[in-house]
């Protein structure tokens, strides 16, 4: 279900609100909750100014696993 905000995990399900702002009810026994990821980058925001060269790896870039994150910050500590 997308576009929708959830409120409570009660006994039943989870309650949320959906798109058009009502109260719903999802009945379920065991509840999954995927979302949707966002680099992080207000770290970097907040530094660009500051030092002559910095420079984005892992989450900062595209949030994915451990590897993602050590294989890019490898491949600029190689670059530098």
């Amino acid at each position: 279900m997308t576009g929708v905000k959830d409120e409570e995990v009660i006994d039943e399900g989870l309650e949320l609100t959906d798109k058009e702002g009502k109260r719903v009810l999802v009945e379920a026994d065991t509840i999954v909750v995927a979302v949707g990821a966002k680099p992080g980058k207000s770290s970097y925001e907040a530094l660009k100014d500051s030092f002559a060269r910095i420079y984005s790896v892992g989450d900062c870039v595209q949030p994915g696993k451990i590897w993602d994150a050590i294989h890019s910050g490898a491949a600029i500590g190689r670059r530098i």
